[in-house]
């Protein structure tokens, strides 16, 4: 490590601060990302689910 951990409220200070130049999303930004996140979601939703499940009914 060369230093020290930062808080969640550093690391999200510091996002904010990356993306504060930046001009906001449009409603068709929006809608693209959200169409190619989507099956991203799916998939990770459905892994989680999967590893929740207890071994009984896995088998």
């Amino acid at each position: 490590m060369t230093g020290p951990l930062r808080s969640e409220e550093q690391i999200l200070a510091a996002g904010a601060a990356a993306v504060a130049d930046f001009p906001p999303l449009t409603d068709r930004q929006v809608d693209l990302m959200v169409a190619l996140l989507s099956p991203v979601r799916d998939e990770v939703l459905a892994a989680q689910q999967e590893q929740n499940r207890p071994a009984a009914d896995a088998a």
